[in-house]
């Protein structure tokens, strides 16, 4: 996870510029180091180093309040090679109230009474559907990532080929900004699915907690965030 290059401000350090005035960057210091398309595992690693891992009990990670990129880097087991068309993966949002706090996960109320999130059925239907879109709605603080420019609410990896030694990554952007007040927790999920027709269907029960989600399904992955300034 890390913040958007072109949203980056530049202080400037010679006092030329007037007061409140940022500097614009050019476009070779917009570019990403690695190149034109999504980075590898090696590239995030090499950059922007290991994710850290935050307390037991607490929020993940802090992040400051930005328009963000989430690379969801995908793994795959198996002899043979998958091609990163015939993988997808959501990304949704939880946005905590002034009452999560981040140091007291009991405090986030990710889901109903029993703690069953409400999404696994929308996620079940974008996933397992070419058009990538559902008609369930749900609520609770969560929401949908949606894919810049279209309708389907998945992403696949493209012309990105998996195998045992090499993962696949996809990008979405995600903002931290609008509507989300400092202080807040705020929880990523990635679901993803792997293959080509039927058979590959998911089908994540309709009743079952984040945790047990992320604990026992290969296909979720989970990162909470403390927002800073």
């Amino acid at each position: 996870m890390r913040n958007r290059v072109a949203d980056l401000d530049v202080v400037p350090v010679d006092g030329r510029a007037k007061a409140g005035e940022k500097l614009r960057l050019n476009d070779d210091a917009k570019r990403e180091p690695w190149g034109a398309g999504v980075p590898t595992e090696a590239d995030l690693i090499d950059y922007h180093g290991e994710v850290p891992e935050g307390q037991v009990g607490a929020a993940s990670m802090t992040f400051a309040r930005s328009r963000a990129i989430v690379d969801v880097v995908v793994h795959h087991r198996g002899l043979l090679d998958r091609p990163g068309s015939d993988v997808r993966v959501v990304l949704l949002r939880w946005l905590g109230p002034a009452t999560a706090l981040p140091a007291n996960p009991a405090t986030w109320a990710l889901g109903d009474a029993a703690g069953n999130v409400p999404w696994t059925l929308a996620v079940n239907q974008v996933l397992n559907s070419d058009a990538g879109t559902t008609a369930i709605a749900f609520a609770g603080g969560w929401s949908f990532v949606p894919t810049t420019g279209q309708t389907r609410l998945w992403k696949s990896l493209g012309t990105q080929t998996l195998d045992a030694l090499n993962s696949g990554t996809v990008q979405f952007d995600v903002d931290l900004v609008t509507g989300v007040p400092n202080n807040r927790v705020v929880v990523l999920v990635a679901v993803l699915r792997a293959g080509v027709g039927a058979t590959a269907d998911i089908a994540l029960p309709a009743a079952i907690t984040l945790q047990q989600l992320a604990l026992t399904s290969p296909n979720v992955a989970v990162r909470s965030l403390h927002l800073t300034p």
